[in-house]
């Protein structure tokens, strides 16, 4: 549940639904000289509704009053993990199902979460938050290129600082490789040695999927309503 929580920005909503708008301001900081430069606000929205979830046990009285191991009582505390486990799947499936188009999961521009022409607007253009290939120290050092050099509509740097690679159990001994080996093989320092955080995450179960994030921001990747 932690890592959900480092990955998602919390809502408390207690409607149908819940509306959430991009303003896109179109204003940048400046030395406030005469009168104030009002910028423009383009607005996108997204709304987001709200579902019920379940889960119930049917359970005859008699076997609960003749429980005298607390069995029934430890698997009931259990839904308390079977609830945050659906918590970080749905997480996780987002990711993994990140590169088409879903209604269930929507964008601001309405595309894939991953794709190589994010419609920003403005000066900004199209964006590209993909970088192809399997996880090498190429790679990762190209997806974080990438990420550095995003720019909002105005065309200014967001500062995005990747902090977080999230992997499955097929990476870990490449990551532990990677980011973990103070010397490689050769007796060269690695000049990748602890310079990023990451985790595994048992539901990926493929070599394919690694996600590089910025989890430092109070805006995250992802809404957990």
């Amino acid at each position: 549940l932690s890592l959900l929580m480092g990955l998602a920005m919390q809502v408390d909503s207690s409607g149908a639904n819940e509306t959430y708008t991009d303003f896109n301001l179109d204003v940048s900081m400046r030395e406030w000289i005469g009168e104030r430069a009002f910028g423009t606000a383009a607005t996108k929205t997204i709304v987001v509704p709200n579902k019920t979830y379940e889960a119930s046990v049917k359970i005859q009285r008699e076997a609960i009053e003749d429980d005298r191991t607390g069995i029934f009582e430890t698997e009931i505390k259990g839904l308390a993990d079977a609830y945050n486990r659906k918590l970080r799947l749905d997480a996780v499936n987002m990711f993994l199902t990140g590169n088409v188009a879903n209604a269930n999961a929507p964008t601001f521009d309405g595309g894939a979460f991953f794709q190589a022409t994010h419609d920003v607007g403005g000066l900004a253009g199209n964006q590209s938050n993909i970088t192809v290939g399997a996880l090498t120290g190429a790679n990762f050092d190209a997806a974080k290129k990438t990420m550095r050099t995003l720019v909002n509509h105005l065309g200014e740097p967001l500062e995005v600082e990747p902090d977080l690679l999230i992997v499955g159990p097929e990476l870990e001994a490449t990551c532990e490789d990677l980011f973990d080996k103070q010397m490689l093989s050769g007796g060269e320092s690695n000049v990748r040695y602890k310079k990023i955080n990451w985790v595994v995450v048992n539901s990926f179960g493929s070599a394919d999927d690694w996600f590089l994030l910025d989890t430092s921001k109070a805006l995250k990747p992802i809404i957990f309503q």
